[in-house]
Protein backbone atom coordinates (compact mmCIF):
# COMPACT_ATOMS: atom_id res chain seq x y z
CA UNK A 1 0.00 0.00 0.00
CA UNK A 2 2.83 2.45 0.79
CA UNK A 3 5.22 1.02 -1.80
CA UNK A 4 5.61 4.23 -3.88
CA UNK A 5 5.13 6.71 -1.05
CA UNK A 6 8.43 8.18 0.24
CA UNK A 7 8.94 8.24 4.00
CA UNK A 8 8.33 11.52 5.81
CA UNK A 9 11.37 13.73 6.45
CA UNK A 10 11.07 13.17 10.21
CA UNK A 11 11.88 9.47 9.73
CA UNK A 12 14.90 9.98 7.48
CA UNK A 13 18.24 9.42 9.14
CA UNK A 14 20.72 12.27 8.88
CA UNK A 15 24.06 11.30 7.38
CA UNK A 16 26.33 10.65 10.34
CA UNK A 17 29.32 12.41 8.76
CA UNK A 18 27.70 15.56 7.37
CA UNK A 19 29.57 17.70 9.90
CA UNK A 20 32.90 16.05 8.99
CA UNK A 21 32.17 16.53 5.30
CA UNK A 22 31.53 20.24 5.83
CA UNK A 23 34.72 20.55 7.87
CA UNK A 24 36.66 18.79 5.10
CA UNK A 25 35.36 21.29 2.56
CA UNK A 26 36.44 24.20 4.77
CA UNK A 27 39.89 22.70 5.30
CA UNK A 28 40.36 22.17 1.56
CA UNK A 29 39.32 25.74 0.88
CA UNK A 30 41.99 26.80 3.40
CA UNK A 31 44.61 24.92 1.35
CA UNK A 32 44.99 21.63 3.24
CA UNK A 33 45.91 18.46 1.37
CA UNK A 34 43.78 15.33 1.32
CA UNK A 35 46.26 13.60 3.65
CA UNK A 36 46.10 16.46 6.15
CA UNK A 37 42.30 16.49 6.04
CA UNK A 38 42.08 12.73 6.54
CA UNK A 39 44.50 12.85 9.45
CA UNK A 40 42.79 15.78 11.14
CA UNK A 41 39.28 14.34 10.78
CA UNK A 42 40.40 10.75 11.44
CA UNK A 43 38.78 9.39 8.30
CA UNK A 44 40.26 7.30 5.50
CA UNK A 45 42.20 9.15 2.83
CA UNK A 46 39.85 7.75 0.22
CA UNK A 47 36.88 9.22 2.09
CA UNK A 48 38.54 12.62 2.38
CA UNK A 49 39.41 12.50 -1.31
CA UNK A 50 35.82 11.67 -2.28
CA UNK A 51 34.61 14.66 -0.27
CA UNK A 52 37.03 17.23 -1.71
CA UNK A 53 38.11 15.94 -5.12
CA UNK A 54 36.05 18.58 -6.90
CA UNK A 55 37.92 21.39 -5.10
CA UNK A 56 41.37 22.34 -6.42
CA UNK A 57 44.21 22.74 -3.94
CA UNK A 58 44.76 26.46 -3.42
CA UNK A 59 48.49 27.01 -3.82
CA UNK A 60 48.30 30.68 -2.83
CA UNK A 61 47.10 30.13 0.75
CA UNK A 62 49.23 30.51 3.87
CA UNK A 63 48.90 26.81 4.65
CA UNK A 64 50.22 25.92 1.19
CA UNK A 65 53.18 28.29 1.66
CA UNK A 66 53.99 26.75 5.05
CA UNK A 67 53.73 23.25 3.55
CA UNK A 68 56.11 24.25 0.74
CA UNK A 69 58.63 25.68 3.24
CA UNK A 70 58.48 22.50 5.30
CA UNK A 71 59.02 20.37 2.18
CA UNK A 72 61.99 22.52 1.16
CA UNK A 73 63.53 22.14 4.63
CA UNK A 74 63.08 18.35 4.48
CA UNK A 75 64.79 18.26 1.09
CA UNK A 76 67.76 20.28 2.37
CA UNK A 77 68.16 17.98 5.38
CA UNK A 78 67.83 14.90 3.19
CA UNK A 79 70.52 16.10 0.81
CA UNK A 80 72.86 16.93 3.71
CA UNK A 81 72.29 13.45 5.15
CA UNK A 82 72.96 11.83 1.79
CA UNK A 83 76.20 13.78 1.44
CA UNK A 84 77.35 12.74 4.92
CA UNK A 85 76.56 9.07 4.22
CA UNK A 86 78.41 9.20 0.90
CA UNK A 87 81.48 10.83 2.50
CA UNK A 88 81.44 8.26 5.32
CA UNK A 89 81.28 5.42 2.78
CA UNK A 90 84.20 6.93 0.84
CA UNK A 91 86.28 7.28 4.03
CA UNK A 92 85.53 3.68 4.94
CA UNK A 93 86.46 2.47 1.44
CA UNK A 94 89.75 4.39 1.56
CA UNK A 95 90.53 2.91 4.97
CA UNK A 96 89.80 -0.63 3.78
CA UNK A 97 91.93 -0.10 0.66
CA UNK A 98 94.83 1.23 2.74
CA UNK A 99 94.52 -1.69 5.14
CA UNK A 100 94.46 -4.18 2.25
CA UNK A 101 97.43 -2.60 0.47
CA UNK A 102 99.44 -2.27 3.65
CA UNK A 103 102.40 0.04 4.15
CA UNK A 104 104.70 0.51 1.16
CA UNK A 105 108.08 -1.18 1.52
CA UNK A 106 111.36 0.68 1.20
CA UNK A 107 111.92 -0.16 -2.45
CA UNK A 108 108.54 1.36 -3.44
CA UNK A 109 109.09 4.54 -1.45
CA UNK A 110 112.65 5.08 -2.69
CA UNK A 111 111.60 4.87 -6.36
CA UNK A 112 108.85 7.42 -5.78
CA UNK A 113 111.27 9.99 -4.34
CA UNK A 114 113.62 9.98 -7.34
Amino acid sequence: MLRDVPPPASLRRRNAKDDLHATALRLRADGHTVNEIAERLTVAKSTAYEWVRHLPLDSSSEVAAERQQAADARRVLSRAGQRERREDAEREARGLAAKWAGAPDLRETSSVRR
